[in-house]
């Protein structure tokens, strides 16, 4: 497999960071097919890094007082996010940087108190059972959410994104995705997000627009398809709203986050592997996006695949393809 090219914006500064330096060297080795490198290892190096153990690395470093565990931490999630966002979303290489955020949360951890500003960060953008009174570096993989919401801003539609940003956009919800099957991770409303850019929002003059929004919901439904299903049909105050709401809506699930109701509309027959776009990959991601939604809905009703009443399939077929035929218009 060839040599994984890799960057981080800020070495290209004229005083770069020595910690940047250094996780650069680390997850640039790590990353590469042919690395030999265990995660376990190569998180040991980054654990080096911390404020606390951090020493001899640079004079200049050494003479500065430290940086508070805050900082470090947005910087180094930052960076994994940036290089995740250059791996190509199929790429093994993905799997070794999720295997490293692993090794990470499986380190002693070190403990530090969680200050105002972390609680102000964790009440608005993470889930705060992975804050308490004290944090743990790294077992609660603390300000990774926060840093991956600063992070979630997709290509800009219409013909002002070029091929490398939607491809980038695409391997950052390759990235989240995978994430997401860690106990430590509660963001499946990125799962939503993309799924909503994908199946709800009109399709951009740019069909590249389109294509790009398609492929990066796919990437949930290919790496975290199971833990979305898992969590659509275990949330209690969920599946009572969407009952009291069946019996004033003509599509069950309808607005629900998670719910396969939401997206579908009439017409037509389903055929997950049928006609032919001329879009290969499109057509994958498509039909990656609708079996899974195709679950959700039959777990929902308690029917087997081969059951699903007719109208039902007829809807899913009628969003395959609007997805594929605006994408090639």
């Amino acid at each position: 497999m060839a040599t994984l090219s890799l960057r981080l914006p800020s070495l290209e500064d004229g005083d770069p960071w020595i910690v940047h330096q250094k996780l650069f060297g680390i997850l640039s080795e790590y990353l590469q097919p042919a690395s030999s490198t265990a995660p376990s290892a190569a998180a040991k190096e980054i654990d080096s890094l911390t404020p606390k153990k951090r020493q001899g690395l640079d004079a200049s470093d050494d003479a500065k007082p430290k940086e508070d565990y805050e900082s470090f931490l947005l910087e180094i999630w930052n960076s994994l996010i940036e290089v995740a966002r250059q791996i190509p979303s199929d790429h093994a290489s993905q799997d070794r940087l999720v295997e490293l955020v692993k090794a990470l949360r499986e380190l002693p951890s070190t403990n530090t108190d969680r200050r105002e500003r972390w609680y102000n960060i964790a009440g608005v953008y993470a889930d705060l059972k992975a804050f308490k009174n004290t944090v743990r570096v790294w077992t609660d993989l603390p300000l990774l959410g926060p840093a991956m919401r600063e992070a979630w801003i997709g290509p800009p539609s219409g013909n002002a994104h070029s091929s490398n940003d939607a491809q980038r956009w695409v391997n950052q919800n390759a990235f989240a995705a995978r994430l997401l099957n860690l106990d430590q991770i509660f963001w499946s409303n990125f799962a939503v997000w993309s799924l909503r850019s994908a199946l709800e929002e009109p399709p951009a003059a740019n069909a590249e627009s389109h294509r790009c929004n398609v492929e990066a919901a796919a990437q949930w439904m290919v790496y975290s398809g199971p833990y979305l299903l898992k969590e659509a049909n275990e949330d209690p105050a969920r599946e009572a709203e969407e009952q009291e709401a069946a019996k004033t809506e003509a599509q069950p699930n309808r607005g629900q986050p998670l719910a396969a109701g939401k997206y579908i509309k009439p017409s037509g027959d389903f055929a997950p592997n049928a006609g032919n776009s001329g879009n290969s990959s499109l057509e994958i991601s498509v039909n990656r996006i609708l079996r899974v939604l195709l679950r959700w809905q039959s777990r929902r009703w308690n029917l087997s695949s081969n059951r699903i009443e007719a109208a039902f399939l007829k809807e899913l077929r009628w969003n395959r393809e609007v997805m594929l035929s605006s994408a090639c218009d």
